[in-house]
């Protein structure tokens, strides 16, 4: 296997095999490999279709984790680096967006509506919402309507040498630090 986008095209045509998502005791989704590969590319044709091109960073604010798996793998299919960051209304958390966006290049932000409200609603002194805002993409507009007919976005080709994903420390003991 040479990359993680292989693995998702490579694994489509498994029938019957994906991912169950458990939710709570009384509800599981099960995600097909194969459903997982359609929704992935039609996400990855709005992320494109946003501007968004292979080594674009995309900082991921997402607490449906099935939103997330779809954008995630959106990100990997097209070579965009996704760069998941917990949710929370505090303001620990909403510090530590900031301070991961200032240390991207130029990110770009997938958040859901509620929690672009909580940034809305309250202020972290010396950073500016505006500057997140202008390159916000709000979760729900790229997951809505999946299940139509919709374009697929451009796979990327990845080398061996490029940055799949990047994982930020808590932050807790001072500025998050990245890995990849």
């Amino acid at each position: 296997m040479e990359s993680l986008v292989e693995l998702l095209l490579n694994n489509r045509t498994l029938s019957g095999k994906g991912m169950k998502l458990v939710r709570s005791r009384q509800e599981e989704r099960f995600v097909s490999y194969e459903e997982l590969y359609d929704r992935a590319l039609k996400v990855l044709y709005r992320l494109q279709f946003s501007g968004l091109a292979q080594g674009d960073e995309l900082i991921l604010q997402i607490d449906d984790e099935e939103h997330f798996l779809y954008i995630f793998w959106a990100c990997i299919a097209g070579g965009i680096i996704p760069v998941p960051v917990s949710t929370g209304g505090n303001d620990e958390h909403r510090l530590k967006l900031y301070k991961i966006h200032e240390n991207l290049a130029n990110p770009y932000l997938a958040i859901e509506q509620r929690w672009m409200t909580k940034l809305e609603e309250n202020e972290t002194p010396g950073y500016s919402l505006s500057v997140l805002e202008t390159r916000s993409l709000y979760v729900e507009d790229l997951v809505e309507g999946l299940d139509y007919h919709l374009p697929y976005g451009k796979l990327a080709s990845p080398n061996r040498a490029d940055m799949a994903f990047i994982q930020f420390s808590s932050g807790s003991t001072g500025t998050p630090k990245g890995s990849c």
